[in-house]
């Protein structure tokens, strides 16, 4: 990707600071598989729809546009909310 657009630098960050953040989620979502996993007595529904939501992101993250600022802006909210709140969820679980 080149381009000498002025904001062309700061759409290409925020777009790489989305994708960042979709990782933070596949991330927690892969720790709550674990701790869920290891657990004395695993909830399989749990584990089924922390993967199942690993690759619905997957696909999210493939369709971001860099040049939609306003679903980039948008993702980086939603998807910083999520990690957070799967992280909360799976911290008791270690």
């Amino acid at each position: 990707m080149t381009d000498s657009t002025p904001g062309f630098a700061a759409r290409l960050a925020n777009y790489e600071a989305a994708v960042e953040v979709t990782n933070q989620v596949v991330g927690a979502l892969s720790a709550q598989i674990e701790a869920e996993e290891c657990s004395p007595m695993p909830d399989d529904e749990v584990i089924t729809r922390a993967r199942r939501r690993r690759a619905e992101i997957a696909l999210e993250r493939q369709a971001l546009d860099p040049s939609d600022t306003a679903a980039i802006a948008e993702a980086r909210t939603r998807y910083a909310a999520e990690a957070d709140m799967v992280r909360a969820a799976t911290k008791d679980r270690w």
